[in-house]
């Protein structure tokens, strides 16, 4: 009897696996002084906790399930009391109020070669897209395999279910993908397209005498395809990359996403990595424009205006070396970026204006950079593990200095363990010592952007202790405390609390 009753323990533990965490944050603001003309502190207190569960069921007959979810509990936000200067405790500033979002819930039969899935699932070849739907595997070889699918398609950005969907605004998805695995090389790339029935933004900002204009008008229909690679050719070099192209959208046809990596492993202890990113940031306006508020229906002085939705493009390229001598790891990257509006046009407070120098051109910086340097230990010393690390960058509107230390140590066999931790930051806008000068007009758009925004000049002081403990194999727990002060030149110091907190069990 003793023995079947392992026997039936160790088949559930193979059938079923579950975590559940219980998270909390909770972080506050105040200043050294009452300033009218300088409030710095935010009016609300961002608190929450959180309880996400991940269930997953395996050979339960020919099927397999899982289910991940999560339920967030939090203040609402009242806008009248907020107007007031009233203090509440929200977690996502206008929006506020609870969450109650499903990552994935799912079945998956198994039939000889053909598997079929239903239910809420995400597809990764596909950019991650999420599906409400159908899916159907079919195992072409041992090294191939292709999926179809299709179903109702959520707002990407929601993050609860009472948001999924917007109304009166139907939109529908489908694809096809294929994964491929073999010694050296293995990935996955994928065609798909979307139906999205909502309303866009209405296109270019029109200014007239009563600053209106818009005409909202069905978005387009998305295409896409992406292509993920992971290749290695020699037994020292990797090469990765990820591609994602719109076919046809709102943008027309352009690279969405381009992801490309080469690490070289030059010795045992010496790595050097390189890499391209490029983003234009896709924006579906049918899920956005809710949060905007109707640019036919302008009201003056209200929160919401008359944006448009305008996509952004950006290239990084960074360069990285780390060495290992011991126990001390070095590592030094470089990074530099450049971002520009796909369609400054769409937009004229963003672009020169005619009769100043650069006519057209987008008025905000395009370039930044920034180097880091860290040097860190595992243990050599009575266990302890200290860490160095600093940072120059020099962003589109500023130049930052950050320097780190750090301090840990693992007790009990590593089942506790405690770290402290201290960041400086000095910060110096470009716009600093300079003198705001607006008229309000659209033409002095340029003098406006380049003297009233990015003033700040002072320093960031920040310490934290860290503390996590397992246990058991099955438990963990962490809480993390984080006090910051900001200093800036002729305003008062803004204190900042953070407190962090996480139970998990796995089983």
């Amino acid at each position: 009897m003793l023995s079947a009753g392992v026997a039936s323990a160790q088949d559930l533990t193979e059938r079923f696996n579950a975590r559940a965490s219980l998270s909390g944050l909770y972080l506050t603001e105040s200043q050294s002084g009452l300033d009218d003309a300088h409030t710095l502190a935010g009016p609300l207190h961002l608190g929450y906790g959180e309880l996400r569960l991940t269930l997953d069921g395996r050979r339960l007959g020919s099927f397999d399930v899982h289910a991940d979810g999560r339920v967030r509990l939090t203040g609402g936000l009242a806008p009248a009391s907020l107007g007031a200067g009233d203090s509440e405790t929200t977690a996502r500033g206008y929006l506020g109020g609870r969450e109650y979002q499903l990552y994935e819930l799912y079945a998956r039969g198994h039939f000889g070669k053909v598997d079929v899935g239903f239910g809420r699932m995400l597809v990764t070849e596909a950019d991650a897209l999420r599906i409400d739907g159908v899916r159907l595997w079919v195992k072409a070889q041992k090294r191939w395999g292709v999926s179809v699918y299709g179903g109702g398609y959520s707002d990407p950005y929601s993050r609860s279910l009472t948001t999924d969907y917007v109304k009166h605004a139907p939109a529908f998805v489908g694809g096809v993908a294929a994964r491929y695995d073999y010694d050296r090389i293995g990935g996955s790339f994928s065609l798909n397209a979307a139906y999205l029935g909502g309303k866009d933004d209405g296109g270019p900002v029109i200014i007239t005498a009563q600053n209106a204009g818009g005409n909202p008008q069905t978005e387009n229909v998305r295409s896409y395809l992406t292509w993920t690679n992971f290749w290695r050719p020699l037994k020292y070099v990797d090469f990765y990359n990820d591609l994602v192209v719109d076919l046809w959208g709102a943008a027309r046809t352009q690279v969405t996403r381009l992801d490309f990596y080469v690490a070289a492993h030059a010795t045992k202890n010496i790595t050097i990595r390189a890499g391209y990113d490029h983003m234009s940031a896709i924006a579906i306006e049918m899920y956005l424009t809710r949060l905007l508020n109707d640019r036919t229906t302008f009201l003056p002085n209200t929160i919401e205006n008359n944006l448009t939705l305008s996509r952004t493009a950006r290239d990084e390229g960074r360069l990285t070396v780390e060495g290992q001598t011991g126990r001390t790891s070095l590592t030094a990257e470089g990074r530099i970026r450049r971002r520009t509006l796909v369609t400054p046009s769409n937009d004229p407070q963003f672009i020169v204006q005619p009769g100043a120098p650069d006519v057209g051109n987008q008025v905000a910086p395009s370039i930044g950079y920034d180097a880091t340097v860290s040097v860190r230990n595992a243990g050599s010393l009575a266990g302890l593990r200290p860490s160095l690390w600093v940072t120059y960058l020099r962003d589109y509107r500023a130049r930052d200095i950050y320097a780190g230390v750090g301090l840990g140590r693992d007790f009990l066999r590593d089942r506790l363990s405690i770290d402290l931790g201290f960041t400086y930051a000095n910060v110096r806008d470009d716009g600093a010592n300079r003198t705001c000068s607006t008229t309000g007009s659209f033409t002095s758009i340029t003098s406006t952007l380049s003297t009233c925004y990015g003033t700040r000049k002072g320093n960031d002081l920040q310490a934290g202790l860290t503390v996590g403990t397992t246990p058991t194999r099955h438990w963990f727990a962490f809480v993390d405390y984080r006090a910051g002060v900001q200093i800036t030149e002729s305003f008062p110091r803004l204190l900042t609390h953070v407190l962090v907190g996480r139970i998990e069990a796995r089983y």
